[in-house]
Parts: structure tokens; sequence; C-alpha cells
């Protein structure tokens, strides 16, 4: 199975097509940041962190 990095322009493509479609500007400083917060829990999937890991950053970002 070949693994995709996360910085692959297809896929800050789909994550800014993404944005768009909840009426988001991907271009935005609020539509970047948006875009890294993104990218970074989809790095979660190739680093192995364990159920617990994904739970707490799960629980965090809801609260806020």
């Amino acid at each position: 199975m070949t693994v995709t990095r996360i910085d692959d322009p297809q896929i800050t493509d789909r994550i800014e097509r993404l944005i768009e479609q909840i009426g988001g500007d991907p271009a935005s400083y609020e539509g970047r940041l948006i875009l890294e917060a993104v990218q970074t829990c989809l790095k979660l999937v190739p680093d192995g962190h364990d159920t617990g890991q994904v739970k707490l950053i799960n629980r965090a970002l809801k609260e806020m």
C-alpha cells in the first residue's frame, strides 16, 4: 500500500474543496488555518497513534 503524503497537492486540493463545500473560503486566513488543522488530524493516520491519543485530540477539538 502506497502512503500519500499529507502535503501532496491532490490532498490539499481535496481539503480545500471540502472547505468550499461547507461555505468557507480556503484562500482566507481562517480557511488556511482550517486546512492546516485537517492536515494535522490526518497525520495521525500514518503516525500510528493509539486510540486514547486520538480520542483525546478529538475531545479537545470538539470543546472548541
